[in-house]
């Protein structure tokens, strides 16, 4: 069986956590057969935020333009009258892109609640959404 995770030396001087493909040997793989690897750029941390929505009032924000639509993960903080700090699953939390830079974020909720609300914390990731 291959080794498939290094954290810590690989090679001469290359440090830091790396793995690799089933079948290639993280010690001796090259850059295209390691899953990870420190030198990849595909979830770095591009831009962060949060807005604040109510349903049927969506927000569109502007993010960086990397030149293609990046990978945007969206997790709501929701508020419920009668249910203070709510439960997450009843929102729907959804994205539209407009273009390389700028998207619009909505929530649907089921309309059995009172004064609906909701902050929405986005992440910008260096990953293409579209593959």
């Amino acid at each position: 069986m291959a080794n498939r995770v290094v954290f810590g030396a690989r090679g001469g001087s290359q440090y830091g956590v790396y793995i690799s493909k089933p079948g290639f040997n993280v010690l001796t793989a090259g850059i295209n057969n390691l899953l990870f690897h420190p030198d990849q750029d595909s979830l770095q941390f591009v831009v962060t935020g949060s807005v604040n929505i109510t349903n049927g009032n969506p927000v569109t924000i502007s993010i960086p333009n990397l030149g293609y639509r990046p990978m945007i993960f969206l997790a709501p903080n929701t508020t419920y009258g009668n249910f203070p700090g709510g439960n997450a699953t009843d929102w729907s939390p959804k994205i539209t892109y407009n273009s390389n830079t700028s998207v619009t974020i909505d929530v649907n909720n089921p309309s059995t609640f009172d004064d609906p609300s909701a902050e929405v914390v986005y992440v910008v990731v260096r990953k293409r959404a579209d593959g």
